[in-house]
């Protein structure tokens, strides 16, 4: 008999083994509604995009559903699956959380507490999944999931930081070049997550009101502007001749300096 686990032990043991849930209904928009157990929602990711945990909100969650976990059952948690690129050259689905992440930190903390019994704590809840085939495709399905919440999209760091994040993507992605990618890049692109967290450091779109697609115009147009002197020029490091055959100059600059233009 193997030895009991802790929850967060069985978390960092690798790969979810349990993740076969139950396809009870199809949406509309090609979303379905499955079963999962509650513990496999505790171990989910939260998408780097969703809203900065709110701790009047996780508290006054905490005090409705008092010492009955499962009450957290009555509303479906919705999770977005999309082919991320986990290490460079190696591309696998992942599932990460969109709506529900206070939710789930309250589970996550529950199963954490109780020690090597946490399977006999386990529940079905009933989850949402949606695929998305880029982070573009994430954002507009986020944004339908919390239409009625217009005044965080102007306050929370994250929101703004989607709204600046869409516009470059529109920008520098089609469906011949990705420049902007999902999970871990390799030179000389940058990754989603790099340069939301860049976007957020640097308070653009707070600290100074800016038009954003002004703002992404802008830098499109200097990215052409450094490819172009590149061409004339001619490369004269590994690393350009590299960012020119990818007819991408972004990973040039490790600082990210081009998301401020001046």
């Amino acid at each position: 008999m193997s030895e009991p686990r802790t929850h967060s032990a069985y978390l960092a043991s690798g790969p979810l083994d349990r993740d076969a849930p139950k396809h009870l209904f199809e949406y509309h928009d090609g979303s379905l509604l499955k079963i999962m157990k509650a513990s496999v929602i505790a171990d989910m990711d939260i998408w780097k995009g969703n809203r900065i945990i709110d701790p009047a909100h996780y508290n006054s969650i905490r005090q409705e559903i008092g010492d009955n976990v499962k009450q957290l059952d009555r509303n479906p948690f919705h999770v977005v699956r999309y082919m991320k690129e986990v290490e460079p050259g190696r591309t696998e689905h992942v599932k990460e959380i969109v709506d529900g992440q206070h939710r789930a930190t309250i589970l996550r903390e529950f199963f954490d507490s109780k020690g090597d019994d946490w399977e006999q704590y386990d529940f079905d809840v009933l989850v949402i999944v949606k695929c998305c085939k880029d982070e573009q495709a994430i954002i507009d399905y986020f944004r339908t999931l919390n239409h009625t919440k217009a005044i965080e999209w102007k306050e929370d760091p994250n929101m703004i930081a989607n709204r600046y994040l869409t516009a470059l993507l529109v920008r520098f992605n089609s469906y011949k070049k990705v420049r902007i990618r999902q999970g871990k890049t390799r030179f000389p692109y940058v990754s989603v997550e790099a340069v939301r967290e860049e976007i957020i450091r640097r308070h653009i779109g707070i600290t100074r009101n800016q038009n954003v697609t002004e703002w992404a115009d802008t830098i499109w147009r200097a990215h052409q502007a450094g490819l172009q002197e590149l061409r004339e020029a001619g490369a004269v490091s590994g690393a350009q001749e590299v960012a020119l055959k990818a007819d991408c100059v972004l990973g040039l600059f490790k600082d990210m300096d081009w998301l401020e233009p001046s």
